[in-house]
């Protein structure tokens, strides 16, 4: 069922309900056709028990908005699933009481910088998977999750919600401004298959767990605290702010990479052992790296990069897979305790100091590994050649 433009009733501020039983509707516009603006505002209620409606165009304020409160236009979802793809103008916060409210296509809320507030009740969801850039400087409340399913997402606002966070394949999360997530102290889980990037100015703990093969950046200068027991696998960049690791979960088969102004500091005993690291733009070799020899890393702890692998044992890849842009290599029989490296090239006829090294790993003492490279696949590249190699160049 669908409809071209739709009308939001107008005179001293109504609600207007949806809900669609039978079969899913689309609508192209929404109007407000509020014609008393003080005080007054509008609300767009969207129920129902369809789970496929969409609306195509935009949802605007009243012709005579004035601010929040007078003359504009708000979401209230009751029911039902609803996916925006247009370029939405309105600015009245959202309410998300049930199931998911996506954002797609090419739609935006406040044509991509949204001031509005959400409120995600539990067992609700915001989903943004638009292809788009957005902002949204308003507050995020409520135990309900969000998802960044596509597309670059920034929250610049103090944010409250508590539910979960994903971020999808190619996706990036960026807390940027003042922002921040769970008032400053989140300790929802993060699923992190794309970007986490933090380049907030405020001081921001991740206290639950991240999780996935995906990157984290602190672009700061906000300091960023990690106290969960994190299992994420992806590279690891500290390039402004300091990045504060309160156990050693950084992953064996990662990079670590710190270059001023940026500090890692790592308020633990011991040692986590990584694949890689690059400091200020260089390339380290295998050895210990902690505050005795490097500015760049701070605190008790200290990282390592284990010997250069000696290829003394026959090693065996068994699988090799593509998700997207990434790559996936596994293999046996790996010389436990020293590193391998994965290096790439579009050219196969280039020194191999010239390949760039795109994932690491220490086999244990079953000689398995598995070699996980986020955004590898180079775009446009009609051809690319790998090479499991003992050195990283």
């Amino acid at each position: 069922m669908s409809f071209g433009v739709f009308g939001l009733c107008g005179a001293g501020g109504n609600t207007t309900t949806l809900n669609p039983t039978t079969a899913a509707i689309t609508i192209s516009n929404v109007v407000n056709q509020e014609t008393s603006f003080t005080g007054h505002y509008d609300t767009l209620a969207l129920g129902g028990t369809n789970m496929g409606n969409v609306i195509s165009g935009t949802i605007s304020d009243s012709s005579g908005y004035v601010s929040v409160g007078n003359g504009d236009t708000r979401i209230l979802m009751t029911g039902g699933a609803w996916t925006f793809t247009g370029v939405n103008t309105f600015h009245g916060g959202i309410g998300i009481n049930t199931n998911t409210l996506t954002i797609a296509g090419t739609g935006q809320l406040g044509a991509g910088n949204y001031a509005g507030t959400i409120g995600i009740s539990s067992n609700a969801a915001l989903n943004y998977a638009s292809s788009v850039s957005q902002t949204n400087s308003g507050v995020i409340s409520g135990p309900g999750s969000l998802t960044n399913a596509a597309g670059q997402l920034t929250l610049a606002a103090t944010n409250t919600y508590t539910g979960s966070t994903a971020i999808g394949l190619n996706s990036t999360l960026t807390i940027g401004g003042a922002g921040l997530l769970g008032n400053g102290i989140y300790a929802g889980p993060i699923t992190n298959n794309g970007a986490l990037n933090y380049a907030s100015t405020a001081s921001q703990v991740l206290a639950g767990v991240i999780s996935g093969p995906g990157s984290l950046t602190n672009a700061g200068p906000g300091p960023l605290i990690l106290t969960g027991p994190n299992t994420y696998t992806g590279n690891t960049t500290v390039s402004s702010g300091t990045l504060v690791l309160a156990s050693p979960t950084l992953a064996t088969n990662s990079t670590i990479t710190v270059a001023n102004p940026g500090l890692l500091t790592l308020n633990f005993a011991g040692v986590n052992l990584v694949s890689a690291i690059v400091l200020n733009g260089v390339p380290q070799g295998p050895g210990v790296y902690n505050s005795g020899n490097t500015p760049l890393i701070s605190g008790t702890g200290s990282l390592q990069i284990p010997g250069i692998g000696t290829f003394t044992n026959p090693t065996r890849i068994t699988g090799f897979s593509l998700n997207g842009a990434n790559v996936v290599i596994t293999g046996t029989n790996g010389q436990a305790g020293d590193a391998y490296y994965l290096l790439t090239s579009t050219n196969l006829s280039l020194p191999r100091s010239q390949w760039q090294p795109v994932a690491t790993n220490v086999p244990g003492s079953s000689g398995n590994y598995t070699f996980t490279a986020t955004n590898a696949v180079a775009p446009g590249a009609l051809q690319q050649y790998y090479i499991l190699s003992n050195t990283n160049n």
